[in-house]
């Protein structure tokens, strides 16, 4: 067994050659990421900046209006359904920013359109009856007032500064989801005259009941 006389060798001159108080060797740093995820957690910190300070401008219009059924379909030859009914309440929501401290309130006009009952509900949690200062159907505009003071408010920017593939943020509330954010890029500009708005008011809200699908301001 000559083995043994050798195994205790080496465990000597291994403990003779390790150097007295040794430490252990600090583990190596973290490694920094890489320029791409340094840029993109920068973009998500200036988005989130962005929706904080716009938020609390940011309103829900609960809506109601009077719904009547199409006579004129019901006096039409060969039609077998029911009666025409009364005119019945429905209720449908959309959002709006404030633009001013005393209540001014830009949204949509076929979130208000026909309205004969508007409630708007704050960030804050406060709820003020509303009332429509004036409307552009053509371009899908209205223009909503509350009695309040001092309400915060989100400013307006340049739009001829604009360019095609700039980030942009869209707050709201779609399907009555308030505080609701995401994003996009400009895709286009200069495109007016092009029936452009008439058709996004016919898709956005092609019957009544549908006012809940209602675009967010960005």
């Amino acid at each position: 067994m000559r083995w043994r006389p050798l195994l205790s060798a080496s465990f000597a001159l291994t403990f003779a050659l390790a150097p007295v108080g040794a430490q252990p060797r600090p583990p190596a740093p973290p490694r920094a990421p890489p320029p791409a995820v340094d840029s993109a957690i920068n973009l998500g910190l200036v988005f989130s900046e962005v929706a904080s300070r716009t938020l609390p401008a940011v309103v829900t219009l609960y809506v109601e209006f009077t719904r009547r059924s199409d006579v004129m379909l019901y006096n039409a030859p060969g039609f077998w359904g029911a009666p025409p009914e009364e005119p019945q309440r429905r209720h449908g929501s959309g959002s709006g920013v404030l633009i001013r401290e005393d209540g001014v309130i830009v949204t949509n006009h076929h979130v208000v359109e026909g309205a004969t009952r508007i409630q708007v509900h704050l960030r804050d949690g406060r709820t003020f009856a509303g009332r429509v200062l004036g409307t552009d159907p053509s371009a899908d505009l209205a223009v909503v007032k509350i009695e309040a003071r001092s309400l915060p408010t989100a400013g307006f920017a340049d739009s001829d500064a604009a360019r095609v593939g700039e980030w942009v943020l869209a707050i709201g509330a779609p399907f009555g989801l308030e505080a609701t954010v995401t994003h996009g890029v400009v895709s286009a500009t200069g495109r007016g005259g092009l029936g452009m708005n008439e058709v996004c008011l016919l898709y956005t809200s092609p019957s009544p009941r549908d006012r809940t699908r209602s675009r967010m301001p960005s």
